[in-house]
C-alpha cells in the first residue's frame, strides 16, 4: 500500500516555507503604513538682535558771563550745586554770535558793566561811580540776531540787574514803560506772586539790595510769569510797584530776568530763592513744553512747583484741591540727564495710578472726582546732587 496516498494535511516542506513567507509579507504589509509623515523642516536660528544703547544723558552746558564776576557772582552759587552744575567762563563778545551761544544749553548775564565795544556816547549821568553811556547801535543789533536766535531755538537766557537795557533792547515786545525803575540801595519786602514758589519761601521775602541803581524786572507780555514784585524807593527820591524776578518765553526758549542777585552777603531765604532761580533756568525748556503739551490736549495749568533731589529714593509729595469733576492731566518734567524719577497719583477714594520713567511722564485722570488729590514724586535714580523737576497739574478747559 502506498504511504502517499491523498492526505491534506501531509505537507511538503518547500508547501510550508511558501506559507510562512507569504504570511509575513502580509504582516509587512498590514503594519507599514501607507504613506511617511513629511520629515518637519529645521528652524534656523533666530537671529540675534542686538540690544538698543539707551540714549546717552544729556549734561548741561552753562555759560556764565562776563569772564570776570562783577556784581553778581552767580558762579559761586552754581560751584555750590554739585558737578552737573560746571560752567564755562564767556567773553560778552560770545553774545554776539549766535554759533558761539548755540554751545550752550543756559546763558548766565550777570550783572556787571558792558565793554567799551558796547557803549556809545556818554549820557552824562552816573551809576555805582561810573559816567552812563548809550548803546553801541551796530554792537546791540547784532546781540539782538544772536540773542533772539538762541533763545527761540530752545536756549534759556538768564540776565539780572544792570542788563536790564540789554534785554529791553533784544527782546522789545515784552518792554513794559510802566514799570520801568531804577531802586535804591535798600531791604524791600518782596510780594511772592508765583503759587509754586509760595509754597517754597512763603507769602513774602527781604530782599537786600546793596548797590544803588538796581533795574526793576519791567516786562509783561503773554506767557510771562511774574514771581515776585515789590514796591520799593526809587533813585530819585520817588516810590514804584514793579516785578522784581520774571520769566517770558519766545519760541521754543525762555528769558529769565531777576532785580535780585547773588550778593556777598545773603540770608538763607534769599539763598533759597536764588537756587530756585537756577532750578528754573535749568527746567524752563522741559517746562514750556510741558506747557505746549497741555494746551494741544485742551488743559490749563492750575498748579505748577519746582523741586529738586539730591539722592536716590528721596520723595516729595503734593495735593490738589479737585473742586468740580472734570479731565485732569499731571505732567513730571525734567531734563533727560540719566535720571529716573517715579510719579504717583492718588485720588480721594484712595486709588492709585503710578508710571515711571527717564523722561517727561504725564498720566490723565478722566472725570476725576471732587476732593483732595494726592500727587508723589520719588527720586529712584538722580544723576546728580540738586537734580531739578517740575510737576504741573492741569485741568480740561
Amino acid at each position: 500500500m502506498s504511504t502517499s496516498s491523498a492526505n491534506p494535511l501531509n505537507l511538503s516542506l518547500d508547501a510550508l516555507l511558501g506559507t510562512a513567507l507569504a504570511v509575513a509579507i502580509g504582516l509587512v504589509f498590514l503594519f507599514e503604513p501607507a504613506e511617511k509623515p513629511p520629515t518637519p523642516p529645521i528652524e534656523p536660528p533666530a537671529p540675534v538682535v542686538p540690544d538698543t544703547p539707551s540714549p546717552q544723558p544729556k549734561p548741561l552746558r552753562l555759560a556764565v558771563v562776563p569772564e570776570t564776576a562783577e556784581f553778581d557772582d552767580v558762579g559761586r552759587l552754581l560751584d555750590t550745586l554739585g558737578e552737573a552744575y560746571g560752567y564755562r567762563r564767556a567773553s560778552f563778545d560770545d553774545l554776539l554770535e549766535r554759533e558761539r551761544l548755540e554751545r550752550f544749553d543756559i546763558v548766565f548775564l550777570t550783572c556787571s558793566g558792558l565793554p567799551d565795544n558796547w557803549l556809545g556816547e556818554a549820557s552824562g549821568g552816573q551809576l555805582r561811580g561810573g559816567t552812563l553811556r548809550g548803546p553801541n547801535v551796530e554792537t546791540f543789533a547784532r546781540a539782538k540776531t544772536a540773542m533772539r536766535a538762541f533763545v527761540s531755538g530752545g536756549g534759556t537766557l538768564y540776565a539780572s540787574d544792570l542788563h536790564f537795557s540789554v534785554i529791553a533792547e533784544c527782546f522789545p515786545e515784552f518792554l513794559d514803560n510802566s514799570s520801568r525803575a531804577r531802586g535804591g540801595a535798600q531791604t524791600v519786602a518782596a510780594t511772592v506772586v508765583d503759587p509754586g514758589l509760595r509754597e517754597q519761601i512763603g507769602d513774602s521775602i527781604e530782599l537786600t539790595f546793596d548797590q544803588d541803581g538796581w533795574a526793576a524786572a519791567a516786562f509783561s507780555g503773554p506767557g510771562m510769569t511774574t514771581y515776585l514784585e515789590g514796591t520799593f524807593a526809587t533813585s530819585d527820591g520817588g516810590q514804584k510797584k514793579s516785578p522784581l524776578l520774571v520769566k517770558f518765553p519766545l519760541g521754543q526758549g525762555n528769558v529769565v530776568f531777576t532785580s535780585f542777585h547773588n550778593e556777598k552777603q545773603n540770608s538763607e531765604k534769599e539763598r533759597q530763592l536764588l537756587k530756585y532761580l537756577v532750578f528754573s533756568a535749568v527746567t524752563a525748556g522741559v517746562d514750556a513744553e510741558a506747557g505746549r503739551q497741555m494746551a494741544r490736549g485742551g488743559f490749563s495749568a492750575t498748579k505748577k512747583n519746582l523741586f529738586s533731589a539730591s539722592r536716590d529714593a528721596e520723595l516729595v509729595s503734593q495735593t490738589y484741591e479737585n473742586k468740580t469733576v472734570t479731565d485732569l492731566q499731571f505732567v513730571l518734567a525734567f531734563p533727560e540727564q540719566g535720571a529716573t524719577l517715579e510719579l504717583t497719583v492718588t485720588g480721594p477714594d484712595g486709588k492709585t495710578v503710578l508710571k515711571q520713567g527717564s523722561a517727561t511722564i504725564t498720566i490723565d485722570i478722566p472725570g476725576a472726582t471732587v476732593g483732595t488729590w494726592t500727587y508723589a514724586i520719588k527720586a529712584i535714580k538722580v544723576p546728580s546732587a540738586n537734580f531739578p523737576f517740575t510737576i504741573t497739574v492741569g485741568q480740561k478747559k
